[in-house]
């Protein structure tokens, strides 16, 4: 059997022992497509510490959500969110975060157990995110100016409505340095959970230029039971212009600051 030399005839009918180049390639091609079907719920797995659910965790942040601590994280984007693996909402979060065009995304992280003392924990939730009034005294740090701001200087309810697995409240507040704005909060209870949602109903100004535009301040919080554990998720996202970058160290710490706060305050009073 005479054997072609590479090169000597077009890509489709060079052979090396008898296969073509491009039967060898495709065979590659379809090992490779196994292996990593195969070994990917070995690498999401191995992405969460045992005992935890969340990904993306490196090894202190996993010990110490394994010690009943809440964890705050900065991801770059919505491909880097710590989502819970097999979380009802975490397709719809996810796709809604990569819609939104967030440049501003905090998460913060907490894991509870789940038994007779943490059977109430949606309700609650529910009562926290509701006194909305108590939210002002919520301190939280600027790293950027290093000093103590209150989360709100002023919250005042202008509606409200709730029964026993509903509410929603409407909201004027404010937080330096931008104007007043008006925000709602909805929550729906379960017995193995909570949803909830906030977001921003009119925009945020910085020196009467729109900083936030309406809709794109969103604070979301997921509880649910999942085994012997209450996992809360709690994320905040804005989309704000930085003046090009001007303002954007100024705005991560305002924004991601409160994030951090406000949920880490709601979180703590649970334990």
């Amino acid at each position: 059997m005479a054997f072609r030399a590479f090169g000597t005839s077009s890509f489709s009918g060079t052979t090396w022992m008898g296969l073509s180049i491009r039967s060898m390639e495709m065979e590659y091609f379809r090992r490779g497509v196994c292996i990593a079907f195969l070994t990917l719920p070995f690498a999401l797995v191995a992405a969460q510490s045992a005992g935890q659910p969340f990904s993306r965790l490196p090894a202190a942040e996993s010990a110490a959500i394994l010690r009943g601590e809440s964890i705050f994280r900065q991801p770059s984007g919505w491909r880097e969110l710590a989502l819970p693996a097999g979380a009802p909402f975490a397709q719809e979060l996810t796709e809604e975060t990569r819609k939104s065009g967030a440049n501003y995304i905090g998460e913060v992280l907490m894991v509870l157990p789940w038994n007779a003392t943490t059977a109430g924990l949606p309700g609650s939730l529910a009562l926290l995110l509701g006194e909305v009034e108590k939210h002002v005294g919520i301190p939280y740090y600027s790293v950027r100016n290093k000093e103590t701001y209150p989360l709100y200087d002023k919250a005042v309810i202008l509606e409200r409505s709730t029964d026993a697995t509903k509410g929603k409240l409407i909201a004027l507040l404010h937080m330096e340095p931008f104007s007043d704005y008006r925000a709602s909060y909805v929550w729906t209870v379960r017995s193995d959970g909570l949803s909830f949602r906030s977001e921003n109903l009119s925009p945020l100004e910085y020196r009467k230029t729109k900083a936030v535009a309406t809709g794109d301040l969103v604070w979301r919080l997921e509880a649910y039971v999942s085994g012997e554990q209450w996992i809360l998720y709690g994320i905040g996202r804005v989309k704000a212009f930085d003046m090009f970058g001007l303002l954007r160290d100024r705005l991560s710490a305002s924004f991601t600051g409160r994030i951090e706060a406000f949920y880490s305050s709601i979180f703590a009073r649970l334990k």
